[in-house]
């Protein structure tokens, strides 16, 4: 189904043209001008044979919206890096709330098939025939779902996808004011969120409303309807918002009134146990010891884990591959680039390569890498983001990527240019020498290739500062 526009630039989103009637069709009181919404996007994503349902973290999601208002958090905010599995799980929990009643979660058999995008590195992708953005109301709860995109930056577009969610539900009858809401074609008024909230009091059952890819809004207006509808919420539908960052909706107020429950990024990260079930299910068997290393070198990841189970049906060396699993690996590489680095602004790019040659990062230290004032600001940044980086310490300001992003930029950087390579490396060496840790100052300056320098730091910092790892600076600097 089409839209008759040409996209203009980044950042703008033409009206569309067509009109659909699908909400007025259910409540026999005429049209009802909003977007075509592709059924796609109100569907809970397919779940595939090769993926895992991970109770641990299903138990860390209510079955049920709170009964009354005020009573419990309504907001569940999830928040990891691309490729965690934050779709997966959600999936598989709007499923099983559907359709088991008298079962906790995780306890009974999966739901209905339905078709809906993939999240890359999960093993979930697939298309079937279920209409509605739940599959049904049989259960204790009825789970509505939008997966977000950038045409959704367009406030009529968001809406018409919100109502149409909505209703697949269900849960509102022929004659409720949600078949009759038309979404703005700008900014929300005052008006329209009256009817809304007049609407949401007339559900039926209880709603949850999936919002995944929170990520992909940018757009102002949109932003401020959606985060009018979190104001009006209460005693509505619970909202789940899913995305690789925190999204800009006066989020603080809701948790200082106790609504928000948040799942910590760091809680997707897969145990062994998980790691196990997730390559047993691709048809892998590893000894424990190979796990362990995967699990390590991956650090959990989920799309990382993904992608090694592929590559390893059918190798000669299962060992060996694992061995050598790293981020130059061609699938990690084309991941990371496509899913997590692509979307970012030239200059961070640069800054991410710039700064890929120490383990871990310093303000100070960025700043020196990358010849930036800003370095703090972009590491927070990426933080916060959940671009693969990782502060160390609640408060302190050094940060480390993670290993797999960590192999790609390196080895991109060596690749394409070997003489920054060389000389970020001297720069990391002056820095450590000049911030009293010799150890790493000699290590990068053997990495530098320049033994001048090397000889400099061994003189400025003496013989016995230099071995404090047993000589192993020295000795691969004697050995080059």
């Amino acid at each position: 189904m089409a839209f008759l526009y040409t996209p203009s630039h980044p950042g703008t989103v033409p009206r569309p043209t067509e009109k659909t009637s699908a909400g007025a069709a259910s409540s026999g009181a005429g049209r009802v001008e909003r977007a075509a919404v592709p059924p796609p996007k109100v569907r809970i994503p397919f779940t595939t044979a090769a993926s895992v349902t991970r109770q641990r973290l299903m138990r860390l999601i209510p079955a049920e919206p709170p009964a009354v208002p005020g009573e419990g958090p309504d907001v569940l905010l999830l928040c990891a890096p691309a490729g965690s599995g934050k779709t997966t799980l959600l999936a598989d929990w709007a499923r099983q709330v559907a359709v088991l009643p008298d079962a906790e979660i995780g306890e009974g058999r999966p739901g209905e098939e339905s078709s809906g995008k993939q999240e890359e590195g999960t093993g979930r992708e697939g298309a079937g025939t279920e209409e509605a953005g739940t599959v049904g109301a049989r259960g204790r709860a009825v789970v509505a779902w939008v997966s977000l995109d950038a045409d959704d930056n367009d406030v009529f577009r968001l809406w018409s996808a919100l109502l149409t969610s909505l209703e697949a539900t269900g849960a509102w009858g022929p004659g409720s004011t949600l078949h009759r809401l038309a979404p703005p074609h700008g900014p929300v008024e005052p008006g329209f969120l009256a009817a809304v909230a007049r609407a949401l009091e007339e559900a039926t059952a209880r709603v949850w409303l999936v919002l995944d890819d929170t990520q992909e809004l940018h757009d102002p207006d949109a932003l401020h309807s959606l985060g009018e509808l979190l104001r009006i919420t209460p005693g509505g539908p619970a909202v789940v918002l899913s995305g690789r960052e925190e999204p800009p909706l006066a989020l603080h107020r809701l948790r200082l009134e106790g609504r928000v429950r948040e799942i910590p990024a760091h809680e997707l990260t897969f145990t062994r146990e998980e790691a196990e079930r997730l390559l047993d299910a691709s048809g892998v068997r590893l000894p424990p010891d190979r796990l362990g290393l995967l699990v390590d070198r991956t650090e959990g990841w989920a799309a990382g884990l993904r992608l090694a189970a592929l590559s390893l049906p059918g190798a000669p060396d299962p060992s060996a591959v694992i061995g050598e699993f790293s981020g130059d690996d061609r699938g990690v590489t084309d991941y990371i680039v496509g899913e997590v680095v692509h979307h970012l602004p030239a200059h961070v790019r640069r800054f991410l390569l710039d700064t890929s040659v120490c383990d871990r990062l310093s303000v100070g230290l960025a700043a020196a890498l990358s010849g930036r004032g800003d370095a703090g600001e972009i590491l927070d940044r990426l933080e916060r983001g959940n671009v693969l980086t990782v502060r160390l310490g609640r408060t302190g300001d050094w940060y480390r990527y993670h290993s797999l992003l960590l192999g790609c930029l390196r080895a991109e950087l060596r690749r394409g240019d070997m003489a920054a390579w060389l000389r970020l490396h001297r720069t990391a060496a002056r820095w450590y020498a000049g911030h009293g840790m010799p150890d790493e100052a000699l290590e990068h300056a053997v990495a530098s290739e320049d033994p001048d320098l090397a000889a400099e730091l061994i003189e400025a910092h003496g013989p016995h500062q230099i071995l404090g790892r047993g000589g192993a600076p020295l000795r691969r600097l004697l050995a080059g």
